[in-house]
């Protein structure tokens, strides 16, 4: 009987229930909320206004997250995508329960995003077939199977990378740098990808989008593709984590070590 406080407590901890109704939870929601609503905003209002131009999509993708995650990476982290939501929730970064309201919160962002953008461009634009350009769909005749390995491969790179570079707790040297290489990451497997995929990464930048425009085509690969992507950057990660914490048991062993060698010269 007297150790079920102690359970509960330690489930809790665990999956975070400790952590709803704190005023650091809403505000990290709220900056999820904003940050991804400024991101699908940007993106999707550069796709109609440069009618889809790879180059000038990408950069406006790459600098967007580099200027949003340097606004919000202490608030919430920054992850604005449910892909990286789910990998940093798998690594234990954040709470089972931080990560489910991150979902909500993204989610809401996207559409809130696009909707924000319906109403802002002109009449001509939204009222038509244009306004389509913003949803993710398949071209150059890519069949199914081949768009959704692409987008789990686009999405597994960016994800991986923001687990090495950022989320990588050994790694803190590069941290400051770390919206600078994520963004150009993205520009670069946007560059590649897009004319083919649309280059989501990104389940809610693609929800958004189609709640909005209303064009669902081939919409379950953009959440299938980047959740395997996802949970494919977490198997890599935990297998080359385990050289970090090689190390740094190689560094205790020595520390533990080195008062005996003292000893027995004595």
């Amino acid at each position: 009987m007297e150790n079920r406080p102690l359970l509960a407590g330690d489930l809790r901890q665990k999956f975070g229930t400790h952590e709803v109704g704190t005023m650091h939870m809403w505000r990290a929601c709220l900056a999820e909320f904003l940050g991804t609503l400024l991101f699908v905003h940007v993106l999707c209002g550069a796709i109609l206004a440069t009618r889809n131009n790879i180059l000038d999509v990408g950069l406006a993708l790459g600098l967007a997250i580099l200027v949003l995650n340097y606004c919000f990476v202490d608030l919430s982290g920054a992850y604005f995508n449910p892909a990286i939501t789910l990998a940093a929730c798998l690594v234990r970064q954040i709470s089972a329960w931080r990560a489910l309201f991150y979902f909500i919160a993204q989610i809401l962002g996207a559409i809130v995003g696009v909707v924000v953008l319906y109403a802002l461009v002109p009449h001509n634009i939204a009222e038509t077939k244009d306004f389509e350009l913003i949803a993710t769909d398949l071209h150059y005749d890519l069949n199914k199977a081949e768009g959704l390995f692409m987008e789990a491969v686009i999405t597994f790179v960016l994800v991986f990378v923001v687990l090495m570079i950022d989320i990588n707790q050994f790694k803190r040297a590069t941290k400051p740098l770390a919206p600078l290489v994520i963004g150009a990451t993205l520009i670069a497997l946007f560059l590649f990808a897009g004319p083919f995929t649309g280059a989501s990464f990104n389940p809610a930048r693609s929800f958004g989008a189609a709640c909005v425009s209303g064009y669902w085509e081939n919409h379950w690969i953009y959440w299938l593709g980047p959740l395997i992507g996802s949970l494919l950057a977490v198997l890599f990660f935990k297998i080359f984590e385990t050289h970090w914490h090689d190390l740094e048991r190689e560094g205790e062993l020595k520390r533990e070590e080195r008062p005996i060698a003292i000893l027995s010269a004595e």
